[in-house]
């Protein structure tokens, strides 16, 4: 990975700003509290950095996906790789946007499930990695907007699946109850391990030069695995 020293001003501001990611205690935070810190982070990203951050989110929760299409015998990995190619090229620098960016999103919302057709939580989470995967390729192209507010997406099977473990329930709907569990949601170790990791994969954006090389790929998908509930993880 190419490290590089900090220097003069600018080094102090970004010191300043790695010292103040290392000081967050996420299990002091709410989730709503933990996922607003997380959205004000990655809406501080270029394109190429989006397009690393998304692609390795969606590199490493790819099981989910592999899983749910072997199960219900629908959905089409081989979409999703090919959009994962296409936006690690771009992050790379090896390529200018796709020209055929636009195919490959309609691809891509194609193998989309329809929480209608499958059963949940399975389809919701094969959803979410299909929507990580849409974002790394959206930012490929400047024409196509993306919403700090997905990095919730990267989040949400870990979020769902600890909920229905304290719970029972895979949302406890607009309740008091609902409210009193996301105040303490981020005190479980797993799930602030999983906020902890988005950080710390947006916090290795300011260390490293353009452009984006294999090593810190490899990083990000190692960060991300943490993003993915224990039953989806290949043996």
């Amino acid at each position: 990975m190419d490290w590089y020293p900090p220097c003069g001003p600018q080094a102090a501001i970004e010191g300043a700003e790695v010292e103040k990611l290392k000081s967050v205690s996420f299990e002091s935070l709410s989730l709503d509290e933990g996922l607003d810190l997380l959205q004000s982070r990655v809406a501080r990203l270029s394109r190429p950095n989006l397009a690393a951050f998304y692609g390795s989110i969606g590199a490493a929760m790819l099981p989910i996906y592999v899983r749910f299409s072997d199960n219900n015998r629908w959905g089409d990995v081989a979409v999703l790789d090919a959009a994962l190619d296409a936006a690690f090229a771009y992050a790379e620098e090896k390529s200018d946007v796709p020209r055929d960016n636009e195919s490959m999103l309609e691809s891509i919302s194609k193998v989309t499930p329809n929480e209608d057709q499958f059963e949940t939580p399975e389809v919701s989470f094969a959803m979410d990695v299909a929507i990580c995967v849409d974002a790394a390729v959206r930012a490929s192209d400047p024409e196509q907007s993306i919403e700090p507010a997905w990095v919730e997406f990267a989040l949400d099977p870990v979020i769902v699946t600890l909920c229905e473990q304290q719970t029972g329930y895979l949302d406890l709907g607009s309740s008091p109850e609902e409210d009193a569990w996301r105040r303490q949601a981020l005190k479980n170790p797993v799930l602030k391990s999983a906020f902890e990791a988005v950080l710390e994969m947006v916090d290795l954006f300011s260390h490293v030069e353009l452009p984006i090389n294999q090593e810190l790929l490899r990083t990000l998908q190692r960060l991300a695995t943490r993003l993915v509930p224990s039953l989806y993880i290949p043996e």
